[in-house]
């Protein structure tokens, strides 16, 4: 029952949109359909994947204060199988004030055998007072080697895994989601291929329409495809000093040249992509703004290319 998600003592509570229609505020239990169904393609669930599945558009995901009252409703049962009563809250830093003030006894004591467990992915826009009552455990990024074997081992081709563990920034769900949308993945090495070229004739008008384009996907999206691009740049400084390495260009289908380009970078400008690559993506994970992160990061790559040894 627990495998399937429909375990009497098993509880969750997620963000969740208000539907056209509806009369009254959303709550958890008027999703779990939807939830079980979205958990099935996708065991490592991301945020802006449950978006997209519940067809939110332009509407914003919450937590409303009546799923208060349910999530406190269903922690003061007994258990049915005589065992721990477990809530899973996925997402608290989509928590509101008014939410979370309902929550703040049972979280810093749980009556009976109850167990919360609150999973985010962002902790420092977890609220303090939620923090602090809670046993902090972290869940470290995967490696690339680890996520590609995983991802083999479960019947993904060769070329899919290790394109999916290079845009997966070490999040397993977002590498099985890569894995199921590979049209994801051919998009990332265009884009970043059209960035180089760009960049190096010095086309001011097409990095800014380069940052327009990736400024218009999700956030989620934004990061995975730095973290894409960080992978692509070590592959790259490989092939200059020919030790084995992959290449996203070719698995995807994209016409560029990996040698003809890395025998033009010194390793000093490798070093400066790098170093702006990990700046921008940092800036987007901060929720910078997408437009002005992303037109700064392109001439910062013009002007990296530009210099000479």
């Amino acid at each position: 029952m627990a495998n399937k998600l429909a375990h009497p003592d098993l509880h969750f509570s997620f963000p969740v949109i208000k539907r056209d229609g509806d009369s009254s505020a959303p709550i958890s239990d008027h999703f779990l359909p939807d939830w079980r169904n979205f958990l099935s393609e996708n065991s490592h669930p991301v945020f802006a994947h449950w978006l997209d599945f519940l067809r939110a558009d332009n509407k914003q995901a919450t937590f409303y204060v009546e799923e208060a009252k349910s999530v406190l409703t269903a922690l003061a049962l007994k258990p049915h199988q005589g065992g721990k009563k477990v809530l899973i809250l996925w997402m608290p830093e989509k928590m509101p004030d008014a939410f979370a003030n309902k929550l703040l006894k049972t979280i810093e004591e749980p009556e009976g055998d109850a167990v919360l467990l609150l999973v985010t992915h962002d902790e420092e826009s977890v609220l303090p007072t939620i923090t602090s009552r809670c046993q902090r455990l972290f869940v470290p990024p995967v490696s690339r080697l680890n996520l590609e074997n995983h991802l083999r081992g479960n019947g993904t081709d060769a070329a899919t895994a290790t394109l999916a563990a290079m845009g997966a920034g070490g999040a397993l769900g977002m590498a099985q989601h890569l894995v199921h949308h590979p049209e994801g993945l051919r998009e990332f090495a265009e884009l970043l291929a059209l960035l180089l070229r760009s960049a190096y004739r010095r086309s001011i008008v097409d990095l800014h329409q380069w940052s327009e384009s990736v400024a218009g996907l999700i956030r989620e999206k934004q990061k995975a495809f730095f973290q894409f691009t960080l992978e692509t740049l070590s592959a790259l400084v490989a092939n200059k000093y020919q030790l084995d390495h992959s290449d996203p260009f070719a698995l995807t289908g994209i016409s560029f040249s990996m040698g003809g380009f890395s025998k033009l970078v010194s390793t000093d400008q490798f070093e400066g992509l790098r170093v702006a690559i990990e700046e921008a993506e940092y800036d987007i994970a901060r929720n910078g703004n997408a437009k002005i992160v992303l037109m700064d990061f392109s001439l910062q790559v013009l002007a990296l290319l530009s210099k000479k040894d």
